[in-house]
């Protein structure tokens, strides 16, 4: 047996078995792929048509990238750097590539301060690659699904506080992430700032304003 892949739970954790992945090539598949994969790694922040990869997405229609790769591929575009890393902090930069990667929010201020650690060293790309290559990404995403806001269901390893983080650094379904750092949806936040440095800092939650 192998650990599975996706969203499991205590009670069915050992009844789960993953023998194997298929990635559909037809192009109605593929192309909600594409729309979903922007969606989720940009944040719901919209392309405009000329700024879409489409080298990338050619190559993930004749089956040279996997989805796993070709989400890698996005995040370090230089569209996800200028929106997602040079426009705003790195405790927010993290907390946004925690949620759109990991599909959760930082689960406390040390695995912030060993990332920002990690990009000092070693780079940004670097820092990707280790979310994207992790045992957590596999076991959640595997190679061929698409990342997801996983923690409103309170799955297997993550702790309870990840539901309060993940609607404090989510906000609503309709909102932009790139909205979020220019102080649209909050206003007593400056702008390019993280959202739960401060909860995280303190272990506590603060009280979502609706």
């Amino acid at each position: 047996s192998r650990t599975p892949i996706g969203m499991v739970d205590g009670k069915e954790y050992l009844d789960r078995y993953t023998f194997d992945q298929y990635q559909p090539y037809d192009d109605e598949s593929l192309e909600k792929a594409v729309k979903e994969s922007y969606r989720q790694i940009f944040g719901n922040f919209h392309l405009m048509e000329s700024e879409r990869p489409k080298d990338l997405e050619m190559k993930l229609r004749n089956g040279d990238l996997t989805i796993q790769n070709f989400i890698r591929a996005l995040t370090k575009s230089d569209f996800y750097k200028k929106h997602f890393y040079n426009l705003v902090n790195q405790p927010r930069a993290i907390e946004l590539n925690f949620k759109h990667l990991l599909g959760r929010p930082p689960t406390d201020h040390s695995e912030v301060i060993k990332e920002i650690e990690r990009i000092h060293v070693y780079g940004f790309d670097i820092h990707i690659d280790f979310l994207i290559d992790s045992k957590e990404y596999w076991e959640a995403f595997g190679s061929d699904t698409i990342p997801y806001m996983r923690s409103w269901n309170s799955p297997f390893g993550l702790r309870t506080s990840s539901f309060n983080n993940s609607a404090y650094l989510t906000r609503s379904f309709a909102t932009s992430d790139n909205a979020l750092h220019k102080r649209i949806t909050k206003e007593d936040s400056s702008g390019g700032k993280s959202l739960l440095l401060k909860s995280l800092v303190k272990g506590k939650f603060e009280n979502l304003k609706c």
